[in-house]
């Protein structure tokens, strides 16, 4: 390494312990003056436990003297041996010792230059930045903290550490690029992604302090505007619930619930948007809270649900004026090869003129205890078909009435749900006045 171990290394170490104790701050001259006085009063036992240790250390430590910091300055620095040192070096001395970095590729030496002679001109105790070398196609990332201090003669005396921040870095570029893919992603996703810290204050007021990213949804209810920060925007829109939502949060957080669910309404002019919304409550404490949440734009699927209620509905206001009946069921055949019926019967007029009222709770039509004459020739008939593979079948039959009896007709669709199982539509249609 070029040169011996000199006095700085004293208050070198000083900054070291610093930066290993929890920070790096910056150290003024008077203290590298001080330190060599003490390296020459007799202290040289605790000095050389000091150098021991910074010899197996992973960073490195130099010493710089600088005179004119004009163009025309020069630097002389000396290293100190320390891991770090033998780890980038590889055992050999640097090639100048005006510069410790000539031996390596430096994409941001213009950078570190300016930086150095700005704190040098400008009378600053110190400087740091972050630097890359590359060695051999190796890309090493190293963070420097300089101490600056004046000497006699107007030349400057520095003193600076290096560690290895390469693991932070790739770390962090990592948490970057993982962070801006959920950006884009969240930029066109059709929900909102929030969290908030919430403490309750002695009036018992909820105090929020909201995190929420950007997302194509928050555009689509807010707008973009980048001066605003983005915080949940339930309060500034027309949102019906909103008391009903406010209540819910805040029951969930009094009695210590994991989270809350709610589904509720947000009226953009003509428009209703309809949204769904679950939030985990995290406890950090007393009267606070980490709450976190996704909301959902389940608008589409609202307008579908209505649109087969109403379906639904017309369907059911049609059959109940239809003079027939629809029904669907299943047929599954138990191990004794018996078959059994479970049917579903909406109300129709004709169920009504055949039963004197609607189907409730019946699992089948029980023909045979209104009286049907054609039962047996029926149950042979459906099961014929069931069993044999048959795609449907077709019956006449009557239900005796006083004065006149009702003849219906049967038509039933079947097919296959699985082994030993089937699926049957049916209609039956009431052809009495075709029969007389």
């Amino acid at each position: 390494m070029a040169g011996d171990v000199s006095p700085v290394a004293g208050w070198g170490w000083a900054l070291l312990a610093a930066a290993m104790g929890g920070g790096l701050f910056w150290m003024i001259g008077r203290r590298a003056r001080h330190s060599a006085t003490r390296a020459n009063d007799g202290s040289t036992g605790q000095n050389e436990r000091h150098i021991a240790l910074l010899e197996r250390a992973d960073c490195l430590l130099w010493e710089a003297k600088v005179t004119g910091i004009d163009g025309n300055g020069e630097w002389k620095f000396k290293l100190q041996p320390s891991g770090l040192c033998r780890r980038i070096f590889k055992g050999q001395a640097p090639v100048s010792d005006t510069c410790l970095w000539d031996v390596f590729e430096m994409p941001d030496k213009a950078e570190m230059n300016r930086c150095s002679v700005a704190a040098l001109r400008e009378g600053k105790p110190g400087y740091e930045h972050r630097f890359r070398v590359i060695d051999a196609g190796q890309v090493i990332w190293l963070q420097e903290s300089v101490s600056i201090a004046k000497g006699n003669g107007g030349h400057f005396e520095l003193v600076g550490l290096v560690t290895d921040v390469t693991a932070q870095y790739q770390a962090e570029a990592a948490r970057r690029a993982s962070e801006e893919k959920l950006q884009q992603l969240m930029a066109h996703a059709n929900c909102m992604l929030w969290q908030a810290h919430v403490t309750r204050d002695e009036k018992d007021n909820f105090l929020w302090e909201w995190f929420v990213p950007k997302s194509e949804l928050y555009r689509r209810m807010v707008g973009e505007d980048p001066n605003i920060k983005p915080i949940m925007p339930w309060g500034k829109l027309s949102v019906p619930e909103y008391d009903e939502i406010e209540a819910r949060s805040r029951h969930a957080m009094r009695h210590n619930l994991p989270g809350y669910e709610q589904e509720f309404r947000v009226v953009k002019g003509e428009e209703v948007l309809w949204m769904h919304e679950q939030a985990s409550i995290t406890p950090l404490g007393e009267n606070h809270w980490k709450v976190q949440g996704v909301v959902i734009d389940i608008t589409t699927q609202r307008r579908a649900e209505e649109a087969q209620r109403k379906s639904e509905t017309r369907l059911q206001q049609l059959l109940e004026r239809a003079d027939c009946t629809i029904f669907q069921g299943r047929v599954m055949q138990r191990p004794d090869e018996t078959l059994e019926w479970s049917l579903f019967i909406p109300p129709s007029r004709l169920f009504r003129r055949i039963y004197g009222k609607n189907p409730e709770g019946v699992s089948g039509f029980n023909w045979h205890e209104i009286g049907v004459p054609e039962i047996d020739q029926m149950r042979r008939v459906a099961r014929a078909a069931i069993v044999g593979g048959a795609p449907g079948y077709e019956q006449i039959f009557h239900v005796p009435k006083p004065g006149r009896d009702i003849w219906l007709s049967e038509q039933m669709s079947i097919s296959a749900a699985g082994p030993g199982q089937w699926d049957l539509v049916g209609i039956i249609t009431d052809i009495t006045a075709r029969h007389e």
